[in-house]
């Protein structure tokens, strides 16, 4: 009877039993660390106003930061003469954003101003930016 049985299937069948018993193993005795870690890295992740709650203006924020890129590529960015105008510019409007001080939307913010200054030939850099967003 094991004549018929080739190397190959035993070693794929012994390999499907060793992770059907850790998987059940794993189940059995991590089952909270896993769940406590998956819903820690939910909360870290995508807690961040990037859902679609709204805070008392009925505008979700992720559609304010949206609103925000968009009036800086259609009226800051195109209106800009040199690097000092558009900082100016740049900072009079965050101002008035009033946007939550988060480091993904921070991010957002960052990547898409110095992509949209090089585009323009007004190159500005990151620590300008950031120095822009730490006073408002």
């Amino acid at each position: 009877m094991l004549d018929t049985i080739s190397w190959g299937e035993f070693l794929k069948d012994i390999g499907t039993v060793l992770i059907l018993y850790y998987g059940v193993v794993f189940i059995r005795y991590f089952r909270s660390d896993f769940s406590g870690f998956l819903r820690k890295r939910s909360k870290r992740g995508l807690s961040v106003s990037f859902d679609r709650s709204e805070n008392g203006t009925g505008v979700s924020t992720m559609q304010r930061v949206g609103d925000l890129l968009l009036e800086i590529d259609q009226e800051v960015i195109p209106k800009a003469q040199n690097k000092q105008e558009l900082i100016g510019q740049l900072r009079s409007i965050l101002l008035r954003s009033q946007l939550p001080d988060e480091p993904e939307i921070r991010g957002i913010l960052i990547s898409h101003m110095l992509l949209a200054s090089k585009v323009r030939h007004l190159e500005i850099t990151k620590e300008e930016l950031l120095d822009i967003l730490d006073e408002s």
